[in-house]
């Protein structure tokens, strides 16, 4: 196994060779700029918009490439940063990549996947109403960082107004 980092100005890449088929890709981007409850309900809905379709495929389709590679993609996002997880096998991994640079490149949804993405979202949030450790670790949290900062959460009923 051998380790080498390739460091740039404003990002590193690590390269890990290992004898193994699989390979896994963490990417990740800072999406902070600034903290108010419309960016953070924006960026609830973010990893679902990204999913949504790209270049030419709708939702189905894009996943259903990504599935008939045997691979994965998570996204996931907090705390104002955007992460992507990437999985499949060594022969599958650069088709899986062109995947992802049209879905980073060329995002693409019909307005009906933007309203199904505002109600998920919108029910996640009424769900986590009832999240009672949450809702203690985000209040604990709030004391100690302002609102322009990124780990400051606002309320779920703000997050939902500025959702619609």
């Amino acid at each position: 196994m051998s380790l080498t980092i390739e460091r740039f100005d404003t990002y590193s890449i690590a390269h890990l060779k290992r004898p193994l088929e699989t390979v896994e890709v963490i990417l990740t981007a800072d999406l902070h700029r600034t903290n108010d409850p419309r960016r953070q309900a924006a960026q609830l809905m973010y990893a679902d918009a990204l999913l949504s379709g790209a270049g030419d495929l709708d939702r189905e389709a894009f996943l259903d490439k990504v599935n008939g590679l045997g691979a994965s993609v998570d996204i996931s996002v907090r705390g104002g940063k955007v992460t992507i997880g990437l999985k499949a096998t060594a022969s599958q991994f650069p088709k899986l990549m062109k995947l992802v640079e049209l879905m980073l490149e060329k995002p693409a949804f019909k307005s009906a996947e933007l309203k199904r993405i505002k109600a998920t979202t919108i029910n996640e949030l009424h769900d986590s109403k009832e999240n009672s450790k949450a809702i203690a670790l985000e209040e604990m949290q709030n004391i100690f960082y302002g609102q322009a900062d990124r780990r400051y959460n606002y309320e779920a009923d703000e997050l939902i107004k500025d959702t619609k």
